[in-house]
């Protein structure tokens, strides 16, 4: 087996590597814009939005429970479940998209298209969960720096040659499964020693112990892409091409959070496992802090240096409204905030905790979205997303606090 690496080379490759991926993604919709319209910008933006959903049931939120097993399942059955779950987000995909009616054939075919690449983004989770569990985020890395720039320059090089989005996503897709395939595979396969195992009953435990997980993600996906959806249905596809131009850059912040504390669950888990407290409140303040400052630059570079990054990428329309970024910079935190707690509760098997917190988030966003959008247009968005993720990270953050840390690891009565 391949040595572990030390988690602060882990870190490193794996920002190292997702922030290459994330900008690439970013610079994607920078690029529909420059290279196309405002209009394109929004469909792109609406076939990210409309597969946020199915993603999520695709990866089903095995992630964070698959790097934190402590041997309850194995690698195969893990990867075999995934490939289930992946074929039942498509079939429910082109289902909705292609019977509801709500959208042309035009955005029905980019978000098909678009639903490909979550798909082999969805299959490159599982295995690089195993990559992660074993401790290599380098070849986490190589797989980021492959897919990010190879799908950045299909869709810029297709874009710009034929003019058609579709082409364009199309190729975006094809570059993303041919990683998948050619190199996330083989390392995997080589680390974790994977075998063409499909085992229905075990796939079946797997998926009743997470259902809640994919339960969470759904709930957390529908906060973010409801206001969105809601924003286009009421404004139109230039509202929501003119917020998704602003909003983009901001999800390198969220990102980055995730990127930071992933290298760090093994660890969660193994200091939880041992009753640790000392190890595991060292692994959990540290983060705390890291967030803190990574919100505090983040707020102060899009205050002062915003207007003029909107300026030098985006046309005049969009860097018009850079007014929208920090207000968006603010719910990016919240978000990566909620996905911090869910992720250390999850260590701890909570999942009932994180469930209540997301749906009560989630039913604020559904109560509030269209009242505040249709107000607000596109600062109504980020005032629904301040109140639903506002809600979900307080109630976790109060669990997570006064369930976890203090009855576990104080008076030491085991998990709920």
């Amino acid at each position: 087996m391949d040595k572990r690496l030390p988690v602060w080379k882990n870190t490193i490759f794996n920002v190292a590597g997702a922030l290459v991926y994330a900008v690439c993604q970013w610079l994607m919709t920078v690029l529909v814009v420059r290279l196309s319209s405002v209009e394109d910008g929004g469909t792109l933006s609406l076939a990210m939005a409309a597969t946020n959903v199915f993603f999520t049931l695709a990866t089903f939120g095995l992630r964070d429970y698959q790097v934190s097993d402590t041997g309850e399942f194995s690698p195969s059955e893990y990867f075999s479940t995934r490939l289930i779950t992946c074929a039942v987000s498509s079939l429910a995909c082109a289902a909705f998209v292609l019977l509801s009616g709500r959208y042309t054939g035009r955005q029905a075919a980019c978000i098909l298209l678009y639903m490909v690449y979550r798909i082999s983004e969805a299959v490159c989770d599982s295995l690089q969960a195993m990559q992660q569990k074993a401790e290599r985020m380098d070849y986490s890395c190589v797989s980021q720096l492959l897919r990010g720039l190879g799908l950045l320059a299909a869709f810029a090089l297709l874009l710009s040659w034929t003019g058609d989005l579709l082409l364009a996503v199309a190729g975006v897709a094809a570059v993303s499964c041919a990683v998948v395939l050619f190199w996330d595979l083989r390392v995997s396969g080589r680390l974790a020693g994977l075998t063409a195992v499909l085992r229905p009953g075990r796939s079946a435990q797997i998926l009743r112990r997470c259902y809640p997980l994919m339960l969470n993600s759904l709930l957390l996906t529908f906060m973010v892409s409801f206001p969105r959806d809601t924003l286009e249905r009421l404004c139109g596809e230039y509202a929501l091409g003119i917020y998704a131009s602003v909003a983009a850059p901001t999800v390198i912040v969220q990102s980055a959070a995730m990127w930071l504390y992933a290298p760090m669950i093994p660890g969660y888990a193994r200091t939880y496992e041992a009753r640790d407290a000392k190890a595991f409140f060292r692994l959990y303040l540290s983060f705390a802090g890291v967030i803190a400052a990574a919100a505090a630059a983040a707020v102060l570079a899009g205050k002062y240096l915003g207007a003029w990054g909107l300026s030098l990428i985006f046309p005049s329309e969009v860097a018009a409204r850079a007014d929208l970024l920090v207000p968006v910079l603010w719910t990016t935190i919240l978000i990566a905030l909620c996905y911090y707690f869910s992720a250390v509760l999850t260590v701890a098997r909570r999942l009932r905790i994180i469930l209540i917190s997301n749906a009560c988030g989630a039913l604020t966003v559904l109560l509030l979205a269209r009242r505040l959008i249709a107000e607000h247009a596109m600062e109504g968005v980020n005032l629904t997303i301040y109140a639903g993720m506002g809600i979900n990270a307080a109630i976790m953050g109060v669990a997570l606090h006064a369930v976890l840390l203090r009855r576990f690891f104080g008076r030491g009565e085991g998990r709920a």
